[in-house]
C-alpha cells in the first residue's frame, strides 16, 4: 500500500507523459473507462465554522466537463473556492479566493496502478499541480471512488494552506463494463453464436479437408504417387452422390416425423 505521499511523487513523474489539454474532458482517452458524464456540471461543498460573532463558510466549487461560471471565481477556473464572513445585519464579506485555473491538465492515476482504493473498491485519483495561492504553492486532490448506488454522491473536502482535497463516492468512478454488465443494444449479437451458415459451410469445408487428405493417403499407400486429377474427379462424383442424397434422406426424416405425430387426439363430448 503506497502512501498519499508515495502516490503523489509517482502521479507527478506520470505528468510528463500525459497530453496536456485544458480542463476536466469527460472525452479525454484517461477517463474513458469511467462514466463521468453522469457528473457533469458544477458542483458545490460547503464547510462551515463558527467564529463568534461571525460564521466563516468556504465554499469550493468543482466543474466537471463543463465550465465554471460562479460568481466571485476567476474566470477560467475548475477548481474555485471562496470564503466569506457571515455578521449579524451584514453583507457577506469575501476574505479568501482560491483557484485551479483550467490551464492546469490533472495527472489522472486510476487505484490499480498502486492500491485498490477504500474498501478495495475501484475509482480513480487525480491530482492538480502547477497553481498558487498568493505566494505558496497551491495543488489540488479530487480522489473519485466507485459507488453502484444510483444517484448518491457523497461529497467531502479537507483544507491545508497548501492543498485541498477532495473525496467523492459517486457511480460516475465505477468502471463501464462493471456498472452496465449484462446490458447490451437491442439487436446487438456481438460475441453471441454464429449462424447456422457459418456451422454448415466450416462442416463442408473440414470434411472435403478430411476426404482430400484420406484420398491422398490412400493413393500413397497403394501407388506411391498423388494422382491430383483422379482426387479432384472423385472427390466432385462423392459430392454429386451426396448432394442427390440428402434431399431423400430429408424427406424421408421429415415424413417420419410428421406420421409419429399423425394421431387420434381425445375428443370430449
Amino acid at each position: 500500500m503506497f502512501s498519499k505521499t508515495g502516490l503523489l511523487a509517482a502521479a507527478l513523474v506520470l505528468a510528463s507523459f500525459f497530453e496536456k489539454t485544458t480542463a476536466f474532458d469527460c472525452a479525454s482517452k484517461e477517463l474513458s473507462n469511467y462514466q463521468f458524464d453522469l457528473l457533469k456540471g458544477v458542483h458545490a461543498v460547503s464547510v462551515s465554522r463558527d467564529t463568534p460573532p461571525s460564521v466563516s463558510n468556504f465554499t469550493w466549487y468543482i466543474a466537471v466537463c463543463e465550465d465554471l461560471k460562479v460568481d466571485g471565481c476567476p474566470a477560467g477556473s475548475q477548481i474555485c473556492g471562496i470564503e466569506e464572513i457571515l455578521l449579524p445585519d451584514s453583507k457577506p464579506l469575501r476574505t479568501q479566493i482560491i483557484s485551479i485555473p483550467e490551464s492546469i491538465h490533472p495527472v489522472s492515476v486510476p487505484y490499480s496502478n498502486f492500491d485498490p482504493g477504500p474498501n478495495n473498491g475501484t475509482g480513480i485519483r487525480m491530482f492538480f499541480k502547477g497553481a498558487s495561492w498568493g505566494s505558496k504553492p497551491f495543488t489540488a486532490f479530487v480522489e473519485y471512488t466507485c459507488d453502484e448506488s444510483d444517484g448518491k454522491n457523497e461529497f467531502e473536502v479537507s483544507r491545508t494552506d497548501t492543498s485541498v482535497n477532495f473525496t467523492w463516492r459517486t457511480k460516475a468512478a465505477c468502471l463501464k463494463g462493471k456498472s452496465d454488465k449484462g446490458k447490451k443494444p437491442s439487436g446487438d449479437k456481438e460475441g453471441g453464436s454464429w449462424g447456422w451458415f457459418t456451422w454448415l459451410f466450416i462442416i463442408i469445408v473440414l470434411a472435403a479437408a478430411v476426404f482430400i487428405i484420406f484420398g491422398a493417403w490412400a493413393q500413397v499407400s497403394t501407388t506411391g504417387e498423388i494422382n491430383l486429377n483422379r482426387m479432384v474427379n472423385d472427390f466432385v462424383d462423392n459430392s454429386k452422390g451426396v448432394g442427390k442424397a440428402v434431399p431423400g434422406f430429408v424427406g424421408e426424416v421429415v415424413e417420419r416425423l410428421v406420421g409419429s405425430n399423425d394421431r387420434g387426439g381425445y375428443s370430449a363430448v
